[in-house]
């Protein structure tokens, strides 16, 4: 949750070659450094599920089994990696959004020009 946001605030500081642009968006090196973080978040989670096992007693073990939550932990795994992929991409759109600054703000100023009590404000 820490390096996410550092990475993708980042971009604003790199060269030109690598800033997004309006046509295809991020280069791929971010998304390479995406993967990288995703990597390390896999890691983590897997060094703290077996740390967390190796605390749990038998019994214990039991009622985990019973209620479903070893059999729930992949799914939700693989539901974090998935969020981490929308917070990127929802930390990301500003930045994109910036480099097509000339096309967008037409574009959407006529799309919300007609909506009922917003269009009036703009």
């Amino acid at each position: 949750w820490l390096v996410l946001p550092l990475l993708s605030c980042l971009w604003i500081v790199t060269p030109a070659e690598l800033q997004p642009t309006c046509k295809y968006g991020y280069p791929n090196l971010s998304l390479i450094l995406l993967c990288l973080v995703e990597a390390h978040h896999v890691y983590a989670e897997v060094r703290a599920w077996s740390v967390a096992m190796s605390l749990v007693s038998t019994p214990e073990l039991v009622v985990m089994r019973q209620f479903g939550i070893l059999r729930s932990r992949k799914p939700l795994v693989l539901v974090g990696i998935c969020e981490v992929f929308i917070l990127f991409n929802d930390l990301s759109f500003p930045f994109v959004a910036r480099a097509c600054d000339s096309v967008l703000t037409e574009d959407w100023y006529h799309t919300w020009v007609h909506v009922p009590v917003v269009g009036q404000f703009l």
